[in-house]
């Protein structure tokens, strides 16, 4: 594409300049050396890290645990601390690469994998979870998270590691200083900040996959009052995949003006541009069966349960089917303005003011998929199903599946999408500080007391519009030969007219939906920090409290106009968490930690339970006890610690709900009046013959009950709505059977005995224009007006250690492991429907993967009439993880600098990370569907 062509010629320009201005600025300050000195050192205030006893790897103290200057050694509660050094060592661009040897931090998750089709290469992109669009989002101690933060104030987009001077990791849950969705731990990176004395470095960096990338960091003190620095950074680099590459633009000026000697402010500016091309699919899963003729399968769950279609004479591990016209390109902005002033001996103020701004545009391809029988004739062709196997390499099926890996009939469908994402983030932030110290002349009895005060405002807005090719439709759907291996253009397709080999067209892009989301959280907090007996013990407690309010519209469009608009906006919800630590140094550079801490994650989008009530948002609560080695000046150090954090709120299953669960507020049902349930697949043929999905004779669950059926139609139960719909009578006014019921008791029983798929029977449940009146109309999901989430409670429970050797001042090791288990509790609980005697409702129905999900009613039920005692039967989520943490983690990474000889001042590094076995198949799907094999049992699956 020309856009791309101009772009790589314009960063290989500004690679080029970057490193000649850096050479021509180091040249100059070797001749300037003199003028190093130029400048005071600004004293720190307690709200900066004190870094003059950080060497190498090692860092003394801390700022992110309780946004207070204190030794990392007596912080009750597990930091990582990772310095410039070790990020620059290891040759960390961003802030992600830079956590890549932190054990306990997983960058790359296949689940819990909501919202997949929301990312860059939709469903089939392994990365799963973790593939979003803002650079942040990483797992820790199980929990996805992607509210990290640059000095304390949120950010997402724009990191680039030119500027940061410092990584500091909180692992738990962290609400009282950092507020909502950090169960896990909170990332926090400090930006570099102007120096008192003149420096310029640049690096050049040249890799493997053409990756060149340069680098620039210039300060110096102004006068004695004003300082600056500006770094800055230019990349471009391709991939190990097909077409696949990636460009990226930073610069961020800092200033720090000091108008009095008590009085500091910063300005501190990023703005960002970063654009990777060929971000589409790779290989695609697809149904190893012709069930599906004339269906369009898009469902993620669905896709899940299918094996990856394989190809002879491409390497899938490598090529990328959907070609270079895919990208995403991210534009950000941030800008920091904050006040320290140090009002009198002890007593410190902090103001800040955070703006950051992204605007994303994605082209993709979406809805993509291979399906059979479906397009233009002479664009299909027969395919083979790689199919998941078990530990010992036997094939596995979907119990939906023949065991037939060959399919024939087979065509690629796809489409378009261009979609832009804006989000603002504005946050103001005051925090006061005062320190007392009492006693200082006793032994016994000295103790210092400090004590933070803070308030904060953030709002969060995001945009989202979409653009679908001809709208979405499935007329518009593009269409090819699954052996075609050529890129994939966009502007470029094949339409089904109907002919044998289609006709050449692309739909024009149309406005499907556009979003708008507006979410505040604003937030009281205290913090007090004791130190005792010569400091030998520190505790720390603290309360904070939110209010969080959301307002979202919805604009929905047909044909490029709008056709609906919904808007929400719910309560405000308020919520009060706490933390409680206690640090004892037992000996010297020996001390041993207990803690106590909350996380909050707001229900910002209006959830609701099947009673129609909304649901509070998920609170964490975390134990943990650990111990701190700080030994020979600082040449071993390490944190060790065992966790658990508890969670509850929407479960993981589903998304926090199960589509097929009761809703019961949703009243669509009138027992007082016969229960009709619509049969949409089943028609009259011209001669008066019935039939269902697959045509006269070719539906064997039919077939089986056509004699319930005729009799049923005799008895004048079946009848054809004002819509053209098939409709069934299965319970008259009284709630007594009709010859209906009998037609759907044998279908229910058929399906049971394991015979297959039936055919779907609850279309009537999105629909509030339908003839038909049953319980199923009250189902969790299928309708605009809301999705009935269940509350459940899981858990994170593990083991970690980091720990840093220096056996020489040249020789730094590195290591750290994490031992982590993740584990649903409690799945949750269905509300009690009121209505049992609808016997067919979709909570009933026994399919093997949702419905009774294989078993019986009294298995699923502890009594059948009451849905409030539902346990799941065999495949209740209980006990399970439904999370693809590994269980063992291990990372090590090791510097030697050479001190003497030819080789003086070069430094060598290796690095190393081990995970154990990751679970990629749960056995169940996102939708919470289980996936079972041919004889019902669950299929878990580990890479």
């Amino acid at each position: 594409m020309n856009k791309t062509m101009h772009k790589q010629h314009y960063y290989k320009l500004l690679l080029a300049g970057l490193l000649s201005f850096g050479l021509t600025a180091v040249y100059a300050q070797d001749e300037n050396n003199e003028d190093e000195e130029i400048g005071e050192v600004f004293e720190l205030s307690p709200f900066e890290v004190d870094t003059t006893s950080d060497r190498g790897y090692y860092a003394a103290n801390t700022i992110s645990g309780s946004r207070i200057n204190i030794a990392l050694q007596d912080m009750p509660m597990p930091i990582e601390v990772i310095t410039s050094e070790f990020i620059e060592d290891t040759g960390s661009t961003d802030l992600r690469e830079s956590l890549r040897y932190s054990s306990g931090i997983i960058l790359n998750s296949q689940s819990p994998s909501d919202g997949l089709e929301g990312v860059p290469g939709g469903v089939h992109n392994g990365a799963g979870a973790t593939a979003n669009i803002t650079d942040t989002t990483i797992k820790v101690r199980g929990f996805i998270t992607d509210s990290s933060l640059r000095k304390g104030f949120r950010r997402q987009h724009g990191s680039d590691s030119v500027n940061i001077d410092r990584i500091e990791v909180v692992r738990g849950p962290a609400a009282l200083l950092y507020g909502i969705g950090n169960f896990g731990g909170i990332v926090n990176y400090l930006p570099k900040r102007p120096l008192t004395f003149k420096q310029t470095t640049t690096a050049l960096t040249i890799g493997n996959d053409a990756f060149l990338r340069a680098t620039l960091d210039t300060t110096a003190p102004v006068n004695d009052q004003l300082s600056y620095r500006v770094t800055a950074a230019a990349e471009q680099g391709d991939d190990w995949t097909e077409w696949n590459n990636h460009e990226k633009l930073f610069v961020s000026p800092v200033f720090v003006y000091k108008p009095f000697e008590k009085t500091k402010i910063t300005v501190d500016y990023e703005v960002g541009t970063e654009t990777t091309n060929g971000v589409g699919f790779q290989r695609m899963r697809a149904r190893a069966t012709g069930l599906d003729a004339g269906q369009v399968i898009t469902q993620q769950g669905r896709l899940q349960k299918s094996g990856f279609v394989i190809f002879d004479g491409i390497d899938s591990r490598t090529a990328r089917l959907s070609g270079p016209d895919t990208y995403v390109q991210t534009d950000s902005a941030n800008i920091l303005l904050e006040l320290e002033q140090n009002i009198f001996d002890g007593l410190d103020l902090m103001i800040g003011y955070n703006r950051a701004d992204a605007d994303v545009e994605i082209l993709d391809i979406t809805a993509n998929a291979y399906n059979s029988g479906l397009g233009p004739t002479g664009l299909r062709n027969t395919v083979t199903i790689e199919p998941f196997v078990d530990q010992r390499g036997n094939p596995v099926y979907d119990n939906e599946i023949t065991g037939n890996n060959e399919v024939d009939d087979v065509i690629l469908m796809y489409q378009w999408k261009e979609e832009f994402v804006g989000r603002m983030r504005e946050e103001i932030k005051a925090e006061l500080t005062y320190n007392l110290a009492l006693f200082q002349e006793s032994r016994w009895f000295n103790m210092s007391h400090t004590v933070l005060a803070g308030y904060s405002d953030l709002t969060q807005e995001k945009g989202v519009e979409l653009w679908l090719t001809g709208g979405g439709g499935t007329e518009d759907f593009l269409y090819r030969d699954p052996y075609d291996f050529n890129p994939i253009r966009f502007g470029e397709g094949i339409l089904d007219d109907g002919s044998v080999m289609g006709t050449p067209g692309f739909p024009d892009l149309v406005r499907t939906r556009n979003e708008l989301s507006i979410a505040g959280d604003e937030a009281t907090y205290v913090v007090w920090q004791g130190r005792f007996l010569n400091d030998r013990i520190t505790a720390i407690a603290g309360q904070r409290r939110d209010e969080n309010t959301q307002n979202i519209t919805l604009n929905t469009y047909t044909n490029g106009d709008l056709s609906n608009t919904t808007v929400q906006n719910p309560a405000p919800q308020k919520e009060t968490t706490s933390q409680y630590g206690v640090t004892v140094e037992v000996i010297d550079g020996v001390s041993v930690f207990a803690l106590r801490a909350q996380g909050l994650e707001p229900n910002f989008d209006g959830w609701r339970d099947g009673y129609g009530n909304p649901i509070n948002g998920k609170i964490a609560e975390s134990e943990e006890l650990g111990v701190k080695l700080n030994l020979f000046n600082g040449k071993v150090a390490a944190t060790i610690s065992t966790y658990k954090i508890n969670v509850v709120g929407p479960t993981s299953i589903g998304g926090g709900g199960l589509w097929w669960a009761p809703a019961p507020a949703k009243g669509r049902y009138n027992p007082n009046e016969p229960t009709v349930y619509q049969l949409s697949e089943v028609e009259r043929g011209g001669d008066g013959t019935w039939y269902a999905w697959g045509g006269v004779g070719n539906n064997p669950a039919f077939e089986a009950n056509r004699g319930a059926w005729e009799a049923a139609v005799a008895a004048g139960d079946v009848f054809i709505g004002s819509d053209n719909q098939t409709y069934l009578t299965v319970l008259n006014a009284n709630g007594g059977d009709t010859a209906g019921a009998a037609f759907m008791d044998g279908m229910y029983a058929w399906t049971a005995a394991g015979n297959g798929w039936p055919m779907w029977m609850f279309h009537a449940s999105p629909n509030p224009q339908t003839l038909a009146n049953n319980a199923a109309m009250d189902w969790a999901a299928g309708d605009v007006d809301f999705f009935a989430y269940m509350v459940g409670e899981e858990e994170s429970r593990g083991t970690e250690f980091q720990v840093l050797i220096s056996p020489t001042d040249n020789w730094q090791i590195y290591m750290s492991y994490a031992h982590t288990e993740r584990e649903i509790i409690n799945q949750g609980k269905m509300p009690q429907y009121p209505y049992p005697q609808d016997r067919w409702a979709i909570w009933y129905f026994p399919d093997g993967n949702w419905g009774l999900q294989g078993a019986s009613k009294e298995q699923a039920y502890g009594d059948p009439q009451d849905t409030s005692t539902w346990t799941g039967g065999p495949a209740s989520t209980n006990g399970e993880s439904l999370d693809d943490t590994p269980e063992h983690d291990f990372s090590l990474w090791t510097s030697y600098t050479f001190a003497d000889g030819p080789v003086e001042g070069l430094k060598v590094g290796l690095g190393s990370y081990y995970q154990s076995e990751r679970e990629y198949l749960s056995g169940f799907t996102v939708g919470g569907d289980a996936i079972t094999d041919q004889s019902g049992q669950r299929i878990k699956l580990y890479t």
